[in-house]
């Protein structure tokens, strides 16, 4: 304190990293020198001036207190509680909620003892959780929790037996899914259920009248339609072959492997008014299709290797008008490619012809493919750069991000080998290795977290560990627009940090392992106002 002037930033933080030997980086202490900390608190009627302090993470339940931890896990936020898995090593693997208003944690057990319900495939509706578990008496079922209330069982499969299900979708407050029926007269085999978002009541949607099963997959909602893979048309074995959901009445769109091999249908993805998917004809191989949810409009968009068995399209995302997507055409090797709302099928060149970002027959390697406010980043490689953070923006231009003069963000052949990229709020931050190639001592910064500038597209490193030592930063996270992840230093080991939006810098949340042992905060989320992680 300065006189009756809290002085600016945060002396309490700096006093701390002092006492107990943690060395700032500049930017660190920049970010605690430029905090207000300084509040107004009033006091039977008299205004106090007080240095506020951020909130401290606490333990919310030692939850398991006879071993090593409980493994929390699965956490799903819905109606004021938290819900998620845990093994007290009493219970075994049950589901636990916490009461996000009282802060308390509770066990909802479902097989009695110390066996497991081991649930799974969380999913809400309203104020009601819907989710697989497991007891001797009914088999892997369905059961339901309303409110933060005890767990009811919704019987599908009446006995012991299971209906497992699983692969669980949304649509506009109807949840869908896969399971096996039995009534405890007939069978369903394995088909699409759902859930009436009124009355809270199942029903089957049957391709196979009887006991026989369709093995559906793929469950995906594409703009209130639900799409799905399935194996039997209602009259025909097909293999495995794309459908659709008409209202109750599922549609069988083609049979693009004829015969009963099946076309196998996967990474489905909605772009331009159309679903985008990888299916194998037998003639063209593994290609990308397209379908309009109509027989005539389910096609072929291009066959990208004419040469082998299918370019193996992957990587799926969609900006804008654009559908992007990892292919490898046997000629250019594996590369970034694009579909426009045309339909035009081509790979993505620096310049007309030239093959691809890695020129030649090389593969791209192209990963971590991010939107941000539409401007698509990755990361790709080539002989001359290495590993490096490349864009293309929205007017459809590719380019390499640069910090220095053309090298990328690290000089030479190795790369900067950028990483967990994330859209926080319109900001990418991603974690990479910095060098000019030549000052190793002033530009080496280790593995840190970066930052582009969304008002010029710059690159700026946000150094936690000063000098070429690297912080190791991970499980980034984007918590209401702040940046949230693991990071180290020597004097914390692995702790949780955050990025401050309004000053780009980082600061410690807290270090929960006093000194140098880790806490190695990870599985971050958010619930109730409240950020919780194990």
């Amino acid at each position: 304190l300065n006189g009756n002037i809290d002085s600016p930033g945060d002396e309490g933080a700096i006093f701390r990293s002092l006492v107990t030997g943690q060395t700032l980086s500049p930017q660190a202490l920049a970010g605690l020198r430029a905090k207000d900390d300084q509040a107004v608190i009033v006091l039977d009627g008299n205004s106090l001036e007080i240095e506020k302090q951020d909130p401290e993470p606490y333990l919310v339940a030692d939850i398991n207190q006879n071993s090593y931890g409980s493994s929390p896990s699965n956490f799903y936020s819905l109606g004021g509680f938290l819900y998620f898995t845990a093994n007290n090593d009493t219970s075994g693997t049950e589901l636990w909620q916490v009461n996000q208003a009282t802060g308390v944690a509770t066990v909802v057990e479902i097989n009695p003892g110390s066996a497991s319900s081991s649930p799974t495939n969380l999913i809400g509706a309203g104020n009601t959780l819907y989710f697989q578990a497991y007891n001797p008496t009914n088999g892997y079922e369905l059961w339901k929790i309303v409110n933060g209330g005890t767990a009811t069982l919704v019987d599908l499969y009446v006995g012991n037996g299971s209906s497992s299900p699983t692969d669980f979708v949304d649509i506009g407050g109807t949840i869908y899914f896969i399971a096996s029926g039995y009534n405890g007269t007939t069978s369903t085999g394995q088909e699409i259920w759902k859930i009436d978002p009124v009355t809270g009541n199942p029903s089957v949607i049957e391709l196979v009248t009887g006991e026989g099963s369709v093995s559906p997959s793929s469950l995906v909602n594409v703009t209130g339609t639900l799409y799905f893979t399935a194996y039997y048309n209602g009259t025909t074995y097909t293999g495995l072959e794309l459908y659709k959901l008409d209202g109750n009445t599922p549609v069988f769109l083609k049979d693009i492997y004829a015969g009963g091999n099946g076309s196998n249908p996967g990474n489905l993805t909605y772009s331009n008014g159309k679903l985008y998917f990888t299916a194998d004809n037998f003639t063209e191989g593994i290609e990308l299709w397209e379908t309009d949810g109509t027989t005539a409009g389910t096609k072929l968009t291009s066959d990208i290797n004419t040469n082998t068995y299918g370019s193996s399209p992957t990587s799926f995302i969609s900006i804008g008008s654009t559908l992007y997507f990892v292919a490898n055409n046997d000629i250019s090797g594996s590369e970034l490619w694009k579909a426009d709302a045309a339909g035009n099928v081509s790979i993505v060149e620096l310049a007309a012809g030239d093959g691809g970002i890695n020129p030649g027959n090389g593969s791209a390697n192209i990963t971590n493919l991010t939107n941000v406010n539409g401007t698509l980043y990755f990361q790709a490689y080539n002989p001359t750069n290495g590993d490096e953070l490349w864009k293309i923006d929205t007017s459809g231009t590719l380019s390499q991000i640069n910090l220095y003069a053309g090298t990328g963000l690290y000089a030479g052949a190795s790369g900067s080998s950028p990483n967990n990229l994330i859209n926080v709020g319109g900001t990418l931050y991603f974690t990479a290795v910095g060098y000019d190639g030549v000052n190793f001592s002033t530009t080496y910064t280790g593995d840190e977290l970066w930052r582009i500038d969304p008002s010029t597209g710059n690159p700026t490193v946000i150094s936690i560990v000063s000098g070429t030592g690297g912080s190791n930063p991970s499980n980034l996270t984007n918590i209401g627009g702040i940046l949230y992840f693991q990071a180290y230093t020597p004097a914390t080991g692995y702790e949780l940090w955050k990025v401050d939006p309004a000053d780009n810098l980082p600061s410690l949340v807290s270090d929960l392992s006093a000194g140098t042992n880790s806490s190695s905060p990870e599985s971050i989320v958010s619930a109730g106002g409240a950020i919780y992680f194990i």
